[in-house]
C-alpha cells in the first residue's frame, strides 16, 4: 500500500513538474507559471541570487522567452511530508540539463517544495543550484587532461568544446585517417579513374607476395572493407592470413598497400593526391600528415610526453588535424560526400559483420540499431591518442571526439549519454555485449 502511495505521488508531482518546464519553461507559457506558483513563491539561484514570483516570472520573459534555451529533465527522487497523517507537502530532489540550439551546454541540480493547497499541487520554493558549463560537468567526470568535443545538429557543428586545447590545437587522429583515404579513392572512382573491383596487382604488387596467387585476387573493395586478409600490420614480410573478401580482419597494412598501388597508377605522392580531392575544396587548411605542431600527448599517469614526429605518409593512421577541420570532412560525407547517389550507397553498405550489429562498410564502421537506424563510425587508438567519431546521415547528427591521452577512452561514453541519449546507451550496449 505504501509503495502505492509514494508512486502515486512520484507520478502527481512529475505530472507538475513537465508543466512547469515543458509549458512553463521550454514554451514560455506564462499562463502556467501563474497556475502553479504559490502567492508566496520564493526561488533562489546560486548565481542570479533570490527572487519572489513576480521576479521569476519577469526574468524568465526577459532572458528565456525568445531564445533558444530549452530545459530536459534528467532524473527526480520525491520525498512525502507529512502532518498527523495527512500529506500536506512533497519535496522533489533532481537533475536536469539546459540546451541551446539543440546543444547540451548546462547541467544543474534543484530542490522544489511542492504544498498541497485546496487539493493541488502548487510550487512554493525552488533552489537551483550547482550550475555547471558542459565543459565543467565534463572535467569532473573524465580525467583525461586534454581533449575537444564536436556536436553536430540539423549538419553544423553547432557546440564545440575543449579542454587544455582550442580551435588551432592539431591532434593526431591515429586510424581516423582511413575514413580520408577511404573517400579520397571513392572521389577517384567517382571520376572514372579509380575501379573498386580491379585486382591490384594490374598496378602494384608488393615484393613479399609475388609468389601468392591471392595477391592477383585483391582489390580496393576488399581492402576498404577490411576483408584484405592481410594483417594490422606485417612484423616483417608481409603475408595473407586468408583469401581476400572471405572474412573480416582489420587491416591498416591493406591501406598502405592500396595507397602503393595508386601512386604507382597515378605517379603521383598520395597526400598531392588528397590534398586535391579533398583538403583544397573542403578548404582543410590545418590538416596535414606531418605533425607541426601539434597538442602534447599524456599517458595513463597524467605524465606527458611530446607525440612523436613522423617523417612519412600513412594512408592508415598518422593524420594530424583540428576539430574543425575534421568536421568539415564529416559534415561533406554526411552532405553525400560528392558522389554519385549509387556509389554513396556503396559507401555507406555494410559489408561485412564484424561482431553482432556491427559491420564494416567502406572505411567506415556501421551500427545497426534495434530500430533500423544505421550509425556510422570509426574509431583511432595509438599512444597519446584516443579519437572517435559518429555520425546519423538520415538525421544530419554527429559526435566528434578528440583526445591526446592515452586514457581518452574515458570521453566516450559519457558524451554518448549525455549527448545522444537513447542512440548513444544502444551503441554503448552493441560494443560492449
Amino acid at each position: 500500500m505504501l509503495l502505492l502511495i509514494i508512486f502515486s505521488l512520484f507520478s502527481e508531482i512529475m505530472e507538475q513538474d513537465k508543466k512547469l518546464f515543458e509549458q512553463g519553461f521550454n514554451q514560455c507559457q506564462i499562463s502556467v507559471f501563474q497556475e502553479l506558483l504559490t502567492d508566496d513563491f520564493e526561488f533562489y539561484h546560486d548565481k542570479s541570487g533570490k527572487s519572489d514570483k513576480e521576479g521569476f516570472i519577469r526574468d524568465t520573459q526577459r532572458f528565456i522567452c525568445g531564445s533558444s534555451v530549452k530545459r530536459q529533465h534528467l532524473d527526480s527522487e520525491v520525498y512525502p511530508m507529512y502532518k498527523a497523517d495527512t500529506l500536506y507537502a512533497a519535496l522533489q530532489e533532481g537533475r536536469h540539463t539546459f540546451s541551446e540550439n539543440g546543444i547540451i551546454v548546462g547541467h544543474a541540480r534543484f530542490s522544489h517544495l511542492w504544498i498541497k493547497q485546496d487539493g493541488k499541487w502548487k510550487l512554493s520554493r525552488s533552489l537551483s543550484f550547482a550550475h555547471q558549463s558542459i565543459e565543467e560537468h565534463l572535467k569532473l567526470l573524465i580525467s583525461a587532461p586534454v581533449w575537444a568535443i564536436g556536436i553536430m545538429k540539423d549538419g553544423e557543428w553547432k557546440g564545440k568544446f575543449y579542454n587544455n586545447s582550442n580551435a588551432e590545437s592539431r591532434f593526431n587522429v591515429a586510424s581516423l585517417t582511413k575514413p580520408i583515404t577511404a573517400l579520397a579513392v571513392l572521389k577517384l572512382v567517382d571520376k572514372g579513374e579509380w575501379d573498386l573491383d580491379t585486382p591490384l596487382y594490374t598496378y602494384w604488387t608488393d615484393p613479399d607476395l609475388t609468389q601468392d596467387p591471392r595477391s592477383r585476387i585483391l582489390n580496393t573493395r576488399h581492402i576498404l572493407s577490411h576483408q584484405s586478409g592481410l594483417p594490422n600490420w606485417r612484423e616483417e614480410n608481409l603475408a595473407f592470413q586468408f583469401d581476400p573478401g572471405t572474412q573480416y580482419q582489420y587491416s591498416g597494412e591493406g591501406f598502405e598497400y592500396l595507397r602503393r598501388a595508386i601512386e604507382k597508377k597515378f605517379q603521383k605522392k598520395w597526400e598531392i593526391i588528397v590534398e586535391e580531392l579533398l583538403f583544397a575544396p573542403l578548404q582543410m587548411t590545418k590538416t596535414s600528415w606531418i605533425a607541426s605542431p601539434a597538442v602534447a600527448a599524456y599517458k595513463a599517469n597524467g605524465e606527458s610526453y611530446l607525440p612523436i614526429k613522423k617523417v612519412s605518409v600513412n594512408a592508415a593512421d598518422d593524420l594530424y588535424t583540428t576539430l574543425s577541420d575534421y568536421g568539415k570532412f564529416l559534415k561533406y560525407i554526411v552532405e553525400g560526400a560528392g558522389l554519385s547517389t549509387d556509389l554513396y550507397q556503396d559507401f555507406l553498405k555494410g559489408y561485412v559483420q564484424t561482431k553482432k550489429g556491427k559491420y564494416f562498410a567502406l572505411g567506415l564502421e556501421q551500427y545497426l540499431l534495434s530500430d533500423g537506424e544505421k550509425i556510422y563510425a570509426h574509431g583511432g587508438s595509438d599512444e597519446g591518442s584516443k579519437c572517435i567519431f559518429f555520425l546519423h546521415p538520415e538525421s544530419n547528427e554527429g559526435l566528434l571526439i578528440f583526445s591526446s591521452s592515452d586514457i581518452g577512452y574515458e570521453l566516450y561514453e559519457p558524451i554518448m549519454k549525455i549527448f545522444w541519449g537513447e542512440k548513444g546507451k544502444q551503441i554503448i550496449r552493441l560494443e560492449t555485449d
